[in-house]
């Protein structure tokens, strides 16, 4: 008894499935699905993101995070490159300022020559007027639109969404991103998408408003790197990462200090408080009736 080849296909949000099933095939569960008229949801033919266990981060047991790309700089500069080269047309980075990367991917001279490339609107002067400087330190990355509106009008009505926090904004994390990065592909045969739209099946709906952001040899790397698809996307992730909690390894050596220094002070404070109320809780108080 042979399987049943399901054909596929799509009306809106909605996909059915459609066999001229042989004679002695066995109905799968989707035609038996659609024979017995309810649709089939579109988020059953959405792929799940896989974890990537070449992280270099996760070789270490207990820690989650990509912040152990800071032991190698190179990855979130390249990172910084391919956002600014390529993620940066669309996406903001509204919550990360150019002091974050100083002593991270670049030396504070080079952040200061990235900064003063930036055309910053400041003020108001002494007259009241508003004035345009060269970024410094202390601002913030430049967004590519105005406001949301104009962004909406840009990309056919999608916002493109800030990028600070989406590491963390999106179940999966840099594994969801990468997948996302590198997931674009031909819809498979019966769905249709609609003009302006892309197939992603790592997408909710799996049709995305942003065209294929990366390809291989999208730019050209400072250090010399092959600019490959992957790279490029694991380079970018690495980024996003470390930009959604930049002061992360800073609070980790915070709480390893508190670590070691809880571990002297609180014998010390135990053996003070046992000390100071031994008199108090070993005495013993008798009353004696007056005769």
């Amino acid at each position: 008894m042979g399987r049943c080849p399901c054909v596929i296909f799509q009306t809106g949000h909605t996909v059915y499935f459609i066999l001229k099933a042989p004679t002695g095939s066995v109905p799968c569960q989707s035609l038996r699905r659609f024979q017995s008229g309810k649709p089939f949801s579109s988020e059953k033919l959405q792929r799940r993101w896989r974890r990537y266990e070449s992280w270099c981060y996760r070789a270490a047991a207990g820690l989650s995070s990509a912040h152990r790309e800071l032991s190698r700089p190179r990855r979130i500069r390249r990172g910084y490159q391919v956002y600014k080269q390529v993620c940066s047309a669309c996406h903001s980075m509204e919550y990360l300022a150019f002091r974050n990367l100083v002593g991270v991917s670049h030396t504070e001279a080079e952040v200061k020559t990235i900064a003063e490339e930036v055309e910053v609107v400041d003020g108001p002067d002494e007259s009241g007027e508003m004035f345009t400087r060269s970024g410094k330190l202390s601002d913030y990355f430049p967004k590519p639109y105005p406001n949301p509106e104009a962004a909406r009008a840009a990309n056919n009505g999608a916002l493109p969404p800030d990028l600070s926090y989406i590491v963390n904004a999106r179940h999966g994390g840099e594994d969801y991103v990468f997948s996302l990065l590198t997931g674009y592909c031909e819809p498979p045969a019966g769905v249709a998408v609609r003009e302006g739209l892309y197939y992603n099946p790592y997408f909710v709906g799996q049709a995305i408003g942003m065209a294929p952001p990366i390809y291989n040899e999208v730019l050209e790397y400072d250090d010399g790197t092959p600019a490959t698809m992957s790279q490029v996307a694991k380079d970018v992730c690495t980024f996003l990462r470390w930009a959604a909690e930049p002061e992360h390894d800073q609070r980790k050596r915070m709480g390893l200090k508190l670590l070691m220094g809880s571990a002297i002070l609180v014998p010390l404070i135990y053996y003070m408080k046992r000390h100071r109320w031994s008199v108090l809780k070993s005495r013993k108080i008798a009353y004696k009736p007056p005769k």
